[in-house]
């Protein structure tokens, strides 16, 4: 089961593509969405519970989402993969709770599990365009705590 399209608010972002901007958009949804179910199913109403849960044993490493048994997810280290049918998101829980973190393999390894994101599969391929979007200021790494290697939107970074 495929998550729903991003269909409205893609921002041009400085030193980034527009279609690899709403690719990661579109990555992000999918990851909200997990979350979204994880805390359904598990009763949480933030998603920093469910890392904590986890990490304590209180909720199972891995396991299904729905009664079909069509979304499984498996937790491991500080993130979380969760599959919906064929669609495949990789996500690790970042600083505050957050889960809008992404790098290149995450994001090639989402796109290898989509059809019409062919031009994202290769991680060595989109560093440099991650990169370049960071050293123009669109993409920052949040230094504090868990998912300090990942990068951010700038316009997501928390107020100081």
């Amino acid at each position: 089961m495929e998550m729903p399209r991003p269909t409205a608010g893609i921002d041009e972002t400085p030193g980034m593509r527009p279609d690899l901007r709403a690719f990661i958009a579109r990555y992000q949804e999918n990851v909200s969405e997990a979350c979204r179910l994880l805390c359904a199913k598990f009763d949480f109403d933030n998603k920093g519970g469910l890392l904590r849960a986890w990490l304590r044993r209180l909720v199972p490493e891995k396991g299904f989402l729905d009664e079909s048994r069509s979304i499984s997810f498996h937790f491991r280290e500080i993130g979380c993969c969760v599959s919906f049918g064929s669609v495949e998101v990789d996500f690790e829980f970042g600083p505050g709770h957050r889960h809008d973190g992404f790098d290149a393999a995450r994001l090639a390894r989402f796109a290898a599990t989509l059809a019409d994101f062919e031009q994202f599969r290769d991680p060595a391929a989109l560093e440099p365009e991650l990169a370049a979007a960071w050293s123009h200021g669109s993409l920052v790494f949040l230094t504090s705590g868990l998912g300090s290697h990942l990068y951010y939107f700038a316009e997501s970074r928390p107020a100081a």
